[in-house]
């Protein structure tokens, strides 16, 4: 293999037995971004991108009702396109649908898929112990156990 590095786009290989000829035509005739994609570079960071990161895990756990209506609803549409023979798509998929069409950024790297799951996961952990909290006074005594349960111990 070949490795050429062109400089704001990356690295590009090759088969060995390319040309240089074969090469500079293939380099000269594919669009730049086309040619960044290839190589796997992406845009870099910027400050908006960051922000949009930072409060997408925030939004998820709002559209979610902190993790707990796709628990209920996911199951429920899988039966139903299972009977019905269609494709509904189940609340998790539908908000990430959502968020993407809001403008939200998708995690691009390892890493800030494992933030987002991790931030996702905090958020939603501190909505269910809050909204537990405030609702075990109002319910009977089994269900008042289990709200002050999560309501005490969120990482349950």
């Amino acid at each position: 293999m070949k490795k050429i590095n062109i400089e704001g786009i990356g690295t590009l290989e090759f088969p060995a037995e390319a040309t240089d000829e074969q090469i500079a035509a293939f380099v000269n005739g594919t669009p730049v971004d086309q040619l960044k994609q290839i190589a796997g570079v992406q845009a870099p960071s910027t400050l908006g991108r960051e922000a949009g990161l930072a409060v997408r895990p925030i939004a998820q756990a709002v559209m979610t009702a902190g993790g707990l209506l796709p628990m209920a609803v996911d199951p429920l549409v899988n039966f139903f396109n299972l009977a019905a023979g269609t494709n509904v798509p189940t609340m998790t998929r539908a908000t990430e649908t959502n968020l993407r069409r809001m403008g939200f950024p998708e995690p691009r790297t390892a890493q800030e898929r494992v933030v987002q799951d991790i931030s996702g996961a905090g958020y939603g952990t501190a909505g269910v112990a809050k909204v537990a909290g405030q609702v075990a006074p109002m319910l009977p005594e089994m269900g008042r156990n289990v709200a002050q349960f999560f309501a005490q111990s969120p990482q349950a």
